[in-house]
Order: structure tokens, then sequence, then C-alpha cells
């Protein structure tokens, strides 16, 4: 077979440079635009790249004021004579923080594929983005620009490359609207996201040029997700990056801007009639009367003039609903909720407002509003073969769950959601189970899966089944459609449904793919009895529904809307034709566990961080001397309780952690204004616990126990039982007296934070001789000596009055067996520092803007073994910290 070349080149730079601050590689200023090139640029190419103008050059034409949405890219295409080239921009910093814009261009020589068959048919900007997604979808990075230069020099011999058919053929069948919208004028077809209802990929952009350039006989030009182009010469097609570039673009290049075509929607063609007045009237008519004539009037207004509907409304009844909360009437109630399902972008605070309502309001007003719009939407041809019945049903399906159950539907998106975005963490990639959503299953996105796949998929909904498969079943739906698999579908000797509930999802699940194909087996299940319709068809397409609708990315699919249109179709067919007693106005839907936002934040995170375990038993010696300096066996009362101290703390630093991913993460999310509502519930839930912690420290007994940790033996043995003390205990470094060090008078190279630990415990346990306490802090001195010969010689006389022998030495120097002794002192050290710090950083009056509890566990870690006695010192560095 024979072989053509991608060939590659850059925008240069000067002077790029790593920032101290944050490591971030910036320029230093604007280099040639055409450097780094894997292949000599032809001349042609130079001419369309140095678009020359009063500003200086600009690449492919992106103005340096509108770059693309940082962390993100645009991309321009452009058909030259002889050459195809895909320009991929995106936004930089140089070093005095102002943004810019680079690129990176990938081209082919058309003139290659003149001898090849198919030639009238060679799509050679197709056959560059294919292989631009193939190799990872590159982009201009300055690091990598300047230390791995080769990687931006390399060219790449290809045998396949793409038809025009091919492309157009990939493309979702949502386009063919647009593609009906191309006009006989050459005017360019502009789109925003908000617009079309519907966000578009490369590949839809460059089927819509194709089409156009077919339908005008001209070049394929097109550019995707950009904000501002100094130049648009010859562009056919444009992908706005927001809603304000869109307007920028229809005033250069459209001068009349959109129309409206209001008399072909109401009967009255009176000119005199204000549109939006009419809008008004009928918005307020479907929350009196939701009937079949006013929908299909809202849909046709929605097709031909989108702008103005979503510009009106009766302010002075959506006054009314806020200032009536929690208890508006009904008619407001239905009001606000038509207005959110039909923008819910632009009306987020009415939503908010709507999730506020009691349940009974909420439930029997709003979602049964919804309901019965969706059931119009659905049972009645005329409104279901609509070209905007799809788009009704999805915003509708949308708000209807958020409704539903407000915190059960935030808690199961945002599971999705983190879990997926968390998956980008190097710490989390290994862990078991955790990263499989899209990784491995959706390698083969795009392909054609076998029919053994298919049917494997498709029973899988007989069971349980996941989000990770619902994903599946949208993304694969139009092929899905053709696999034709009724075998497992059983039906009795009387040729009906085989009452079995794995048999019923499956006939149930089939059917609403196709309901209209699959009329004979949706009659079969109309004729179960209403219990099984209700207990297994109805609630698995309420759960198919709910969870398609949750999931970002399964609602975000192209395939979507048609999902949304069919299993609603399915599931309003089965519920009419429940018996006219039945009490159901709408099925009983999913009901998710009401689990507080709390319990969220350690059900997804608990998994990142390895929680203390919580520890009743502690070992212990018998003797006098000994009880007093070691530790004791604690009943298991006092921990494991709920909202015990550690509990409380393991939770704060989960919380906290929590919140720190999701900053982290935020940048770069595509549902930051999710991420910020649960964001904001952690916030609040962090201080509940902050406030029930700092509670149990400040408590009269806790602050009585933790003092009697300095007093007299029977005190101390007393303290140590408490829960305060052994919750506090498990914040500390296990201390393994064998590892200490030997410690001694003379020798100079000792640690002073060891020697230190050493005096605290001495002077805890009262062994300097009385007036000579003033020892210097960190050394080894006499007195400190002195201080270990008399800990030495006490225990030697407690042993021998119990008649037992000891060969301990009373020398003053520290070994393991001295150590042993001054362990239990040690350890009330360590948790004293651990109250005390908590108790500092944790109190409202003093909060800093960092973890205490991870820095309390950071120095646990730091200081394990021989290293235990360094903990107190960490903790006293921690709290000298403003």
């Amino acid at each position: 077979m024979s072989k053509f070349s991608i060939h590659q080149f850059s925008s240069g730079i000067i002077n790029p440079k790593q920032n101290t601050i944050n490591n971030e590689w910036v320029s230093g200023g604007y280099g040639k635009e055409i450097e780094k090139e894997s292949y000599d640029v032809p001349p042609e190419i130079k001419r369309a790249v140095n678009m020359s103008s009063k500003e200086g050059w600009r690449g492919f034409g992106i103005k340096d004021n509108y770059p693309p949405p940082m962390n993100n890219y645009a991309l321009i295409a452009r058909e030259l004579e002889n050459y195809c080239v895909l320009a991929v921009a995106n936004q930089h910093k140089d070093d005095a923080n102002r943004p810019f814009t680079a690129y990176r261009y990938f081209w082919l020589d058309k003139q290659e594929f003149k001898n090849k068959p198919n030639v009238d048919d060679f799509d050679g900007i197709g056959t560059l983005l294919y292989y631009w997604k193939q190799k990872g979808n590159p982009q201009y990075d300055i690091g990598e620009w300047t230390n791995h230069p080769d990687s931006y020099t390399t060219s790449w011999e290809q045998t396949e490359w793409e038809t025009k058919t091919k492309s157009c053929q990939q493309s979702s069948q949502r386009l063919q609207e647009l593609i009906s919208s191309i006009s006989s004028d050459n005017k360019p077809l502009i789109y925003e996201a908000n617009q079309i209802d519907c966000s578009l990929e490369p590949e839809e952009v460059h089927c819509l040029a194709i089409k156009y350039s077919l339908e005008k006989k001209c070049s394929i030009n097109w550019a995707w997700n950009v904000r501002r182009l100094e130049s648009m010469k010859d562009l056919r097609v444009i992908f706005c990056a927001d809603a304000k570039a869109f307007k920028w673009f229809y005033e250069q290049l459209i001068n009349d801007g959109p129309t409206s075509d209001t008399s072909v929607i109401e009967k009255g063609e009176d000119s005199k009639h204000n549109p939006n007045n009419e809008i008004k009237d009928l918005l307020l008519k479907l929350c009196e009367n939701c009937v079949e004539e006013n929908v299909l009037k809202l849909m046709n207004y929605c097709l031909k003039d989108r702008q103005n509907i979503m510009e009106v409304k009766d302010e002075k009844l959506i006054n009314e609903f806020q200032s009536q909360m929690p208890n508006p009437e009904h008619k407001s109630i239905k009001y606000a909720t038509l207005l959110t399902a039909l923008f819910p972008d632009k009306h987020k605070n009415i939503l908010g407002s709507l999730k506020k309502l009691n349940s009974k309001l909420k439930n029997e007003v709003a979602i049964n509003f919804l309901d019965n719009l969706l059931k119009i939407l659905t049972q009645k041809s005329s409104c279901f073969k609509h070209k905007k019945c799809q788009f009704f049903c999805k915003k509708i399906t949308s708000i209807r769950w958020q409704l539903y159950d407000s915190v059960a539907e935030t808690i199961y998106r945002l599971k999705i959601n983190i879990l997926k975005e968390l998956n980008n963490y190097p710490f989390i990639k290994n862990k078991p189970g955790l990263n499989k959503h899209d990784s491995e299953e959706r390698k083969d996105s795009g392909k054609e899966i076998t029919d053994e796949k298919k049917r494997k998929l498709l029973l899988k909904f007989r069971g349980k089944f996941s989000e990770k498969d619902v994903l599946r079943l949208i993304d694969n739906y139009e092929t899905i459609l053709k696999f034709k698999d009724e075998n497992n579908i059983n039906y009795d000797s009387q040729n009906n449904l085989e009452v079995k509930p794995q048999n019923i999802k499956y006939a149930t699940l089939l059917t609403a793919l196709d309901p209209e194909e699959k009329e004979n087996i949706l009659n079969s299940l109309i004729s179960l009895n209403d219990k099984l319709k209700k207990n297994v068809a109805i609630k698995l397409l309420d759960k198919l529904l709910m969870m398609a609708t949750i999931d970002l990315e399964c609602f975000n699919n192209p395939n979507y809307q048609v999902f949304c249109h069919k299993i609603t179709y399915t599931k309003f067919k089965l519920i009419n034709s429940l018996d006219q007693n039945t009490d159901m106005a709408f099925p009983t839907g999913i009901v998710l566990p009401l689990i507080p936002f709390f319990l969220l934040g350690s059900v997804v995170f608990a998994w990142l961080y390895s929680q203390p375990k919580i520890s009743i038993t502690i070992s212990t010696t018998r003797n006098e001397s000994e009880n007093l300096l070691g530790t004791f066996e604690i009943p298991p009362t006092s921990t494991g309780k709920q909202g015990s101290l550690v509990e409380l703390i393991n939770k704060y630093d989960s919380q906290y952690e929590a919140i720190k991913i999701l900053e982290a993460n935020n940048k770069n999310n595509a549902n930051n204004e999710i991420i910020q509502e649960f964001k904001k519930n952690l916030y609040e839930q962090l201080d509940r616990y902050q406030q029930k912690i700092t509670n149990k420290l400040i408590y009269a007994e806790a602050e009585e126990y933790i003092r009697q940790l300095t007093g007299d033996k029977n005190q101390v043995i007393n303290a140590r039982t408490k829960e305060i003390y052994t919750n506090l205990k498990q914040f500390t470094p296990k201390i393994i007296r064998e590892k200490l060090p030997l410690l001694e008078l003379g020798k100079q190279d000792q640690n002073k934070v060891n020697v230190t630990a050493l005096q605290n415990a001495l002077q805890r346990s009262g062994h300097y001789t009385a007036g000579q306490e003033s020892y210097k802090i960190g050394k080894f001195d006499e007195l400190t000596k002195k201080a270990v010969e008399n800990l030495q010689n006490t225990n030697i006389k407690n042993l021998q009055k119990q008649g037992k022998k000891t060969n301990m030495e009373t020398d003053g120097k520290v070994r393991t067996n001295t150590w042993n002794l001054l362990t239990g002192r040690l350890n009330d050290l360590q948790v004293e520092m651990v109250y005390e710090t908590l108790k500092k950083h944790l109190q409202f009056k003093n909060q800093t803007g960092y973890n205490i509890v991870s820095e309390i566990k950071r120095c646990k870690d730091n200081n394990q073994n021989e290293k235990a006695l360094g903990f107190v010192n960490c903790l006293e560095k921690l709290n000298d910290k403003p």
C-alpha cells in the first residue's frame, strides 16, 4: 500500500524559562512564527500562516486578547490549493503573566494523493484530525518545546487516509437538523453550545464544513472553540467557545442577526402582536392547562425563536414564588418549574429554591407537572415526532431527577464525577477497581462492537448494572438498535410473556431502545399485571433514566437525547396501561439513600486515607513503679462509639483532604458549579466537626485529665484511662525502646531533641534532685546524669522490696532498660502535646490555613521508632507557626 506523510511545525518563542514559584514554564517573548519544522514548510502554507496586520502576525488568526480557554485548545482547519493544515492553538503565559496564544501545526500534501483511488472523496483535514487524535491530541507545551524539541520535529509516515463520506457517516444523527439549515446564501455557519442545545465535537464541525463545501462548491475551512479571529477569510463553519464569542461572530459575519418568524407559530398573524407577550401568555397557559396544543406551540417557539423565549420571564410571578417560600402557590411553583426546565443554566437560583420546597409540594406540584409534560411529549404523536421533542425530554428529565431527591441526586452525581476526576491523581491510579469506569471499557469507543459484546451488554441489564454499563449502552445506541436478539425473551404456551423478573427486564430494555420496532413485545409488557409492571418494568426504566441523567458523561453523550426520548415513551406507555384505580401519578422512582454530605466525603474518599485503628488494649506490667511509668489495659468502653474524639478527628481530616483535592482538581473541571456546591457543603460539615472537636478538648473534665498527667502517681493512672487520653494517644508514634539511642554525660554528638525528651520525662516523674531542676535544656549535664541515677536507684529499691533481682546499672547512662522505665511518661508528654496542638489550631479564633490533623499525622509518620522522641519537637515547631 502506498504511503504519505504528515508533517508538523510550531510557532516560536524566545527566552523560555521556568517560574520558580510554581515551576510553570513561561515565554520571554515572541519568536519566529515557523520554527522547529519537521519538514520544509511550503511557501503556500507560509503565506497562510503569516497573516500580517497592523497588530503583527497572528498565526492562523486567533487574537491574543481572546485566546482559547485556559487548559483547553482551539482548532482551525484550512484547506489550501495543494495542502491541508490543522492548527492547534492553546493559551500560555509570558514572564509578565500575560496570556498569549501558541500554535502547533500539522499538515499534509494533497498532491501525494493524486494517483490514489477515490481521490475525489479524499478528506485531507479529516485525515489530519484523525491522526492528531491518534497521537493523543498533541498541543504546544513550552517545557517540552524547550527541552524535548524532537517531539516537534517528527513527521509520521501513514498508509490509511480518511474519506469525506466516512467522516460524515461517523457523525451523529443530531447533525441532520443543522445540515438541513444550510441555506442557499453564502453566510457562514456559526454555532455555540447553548444556542443549539448541544456541544459540537471537532469531527462534527468538520462534517458540517464538508456539507457546506459540497453545497457551495468551496474549500473546507472551519474553526472550533474560538473566541475571536483576526481574519475570517474563507471560514465556512465556526464553533464558538462561549456566548460572548457567538455574539461577536454574528455581528461580524451575519449583519442582519438571527431571524425570528412567529407568524407561522400563532394562527393570528397580526403584526401588532408583541411576540414576547405571546410567549409570556403561552407559558402561563401551560401552567394552568398542560395540554397538547400548548406544548406544541411551545416547541414551535423554541424551534423558531428560542432567543426570545429565553429572555421572557414574568418577574411578578417569580417574585411571588420567591417571597412565598417555603409554601408558594401552585401556579407559581409550576411557572418556576417550567422556566427552570427550559433554561436550567439561566435559572439556577430558581432551581435552588425549588429544591428547598417541602417534599409534598415538590412531588405533588413540581414533579407532577414535569411528568404531565413528559407524558404529553411522548404519548401524543404530534409532539413525539416534533423536532424539539428529544431536546424537551432531555431538559425536563434532568430537572425532574434533580428535584425528585435533591440530596441523593447530588450525592450520586458527585460520587460518579469526583471518582472520575480523581483517576487523574497518581496515588489513586493503582488502586484496584476504582478507575475502570472509562479507561479499559472505552478503549474501543467509536468502533463497531461485535454481536457477542452487544448480547453480553444487554444481558447485564437483567440483573445488577452500573453507570458504566449505561454509558456503554448509550455510546453504542445506534449499533445496538440493529442488533435483534429476542432469544432471551421467553413466552409461555399462550404466547404470554413469561413472568420472571430477568425475562421482563430484558424484554423491557429491548422494547425501550426501539419501542416502535418492538411493538409486539411492548404489547406483551402492557398485558402484565400492574404489580409486575410497576415493580419490574417501570422501575427498570426509571433507573435507566436516573443513571443516564445524573451521570454527566451519559447526559452529555450525543446519543442521550434519543435514548431519553425512547425510554420515556416506553415508560409512560406502561404507566398509562395501569388500572385506573392505581394511585400512581408517576412511578416510584429510584430512591437513593439520604446520605448526609459528610458521609459522602467518607464514602468517596475513605479509601484514600488509611484511618488509624482504634486500639483498646495497651500492655502493662504489674509492679508499682512500672504501673506509674508504663501503660494500662483499658476496657473497651470509651472507644469505637459514634462521636468519639478520635472518630471526629479522623472525619475532620478526611473532610479537609477531600476539599483540598477538589480545589486542586477544580481548575480543569467541566462541572465546576457542582463541585463548588459540594465543596460548600464539605466546608459547612468541616466547621461542625471542628466545633465538636473543640468542645471535647475544652470540656472541663478533659482539661482536668490532661493536667493530671503532670501530677502525682494516682492522678496519672486515673488520667490514662480516660477517653481524652486513649483517643489522642492514637495520634502519637509508637516508641520501640530497643531502638532508642544511648544517652550519657560527655557525649557531644547527642541529639538535642532526644536529650530534651529525656529531661522532660525525668522532670515529670520527679527524679531531679529537689532544688536542682535548673538543668540545661537539650544538654546532658551533671544534673541530668544525677536524675537518671535517681531513677535507676529507685527502680532497684522497688524490685528488691518485691524480692526480685535486676541487672540494671546505676551509672547514669540511658540504655534500653532505663528507657523502659520512662516510656509511659514519654507517651504522656506526646499526648499532652497533641492535645495542646489541636486546641491551639482548631479554636476558631486561632484558625490556620492548613489541616492541623494531617500535620500531626505527618509528624507521627516521620518520627516512628528511634525518632519517636522527635515527635514532640515536631509539634512544638507546629505550635510556633502563626
